[in-house]
């Protein structure tokens, strides 16, 4: 499956999650994560794709 089809749904359920924190607890999972996330395959396609629709949602709320 093509990863640009999911980034929509991972948006959605970003905002519907409303995480009140959200920046900081990707920055966490990054950091205690960082050796899984580097190794590839499905979970850093998912981190990836949770990190790509945060900064989505960040350029939408700011944008006028």
């Amino acid at each position: 499956m093509n990863t640009d089809l999911l980034l929509p749904a991972f948006i959605f359920v970003l905002v519907r999650a409303q995480v009140q924190h959200l920046g900081a607890e990707i920055r966490l999972i990054a950091d205690f994560c960082a050796e899984q996330l580097a190794s590839g395959g499905q979970v850093e396609l998912m981190f990836t794709l949770l990190y790509s629709a945060y900064i989505q949602v960040g350029r939408e709320k700011s944008s006028p």
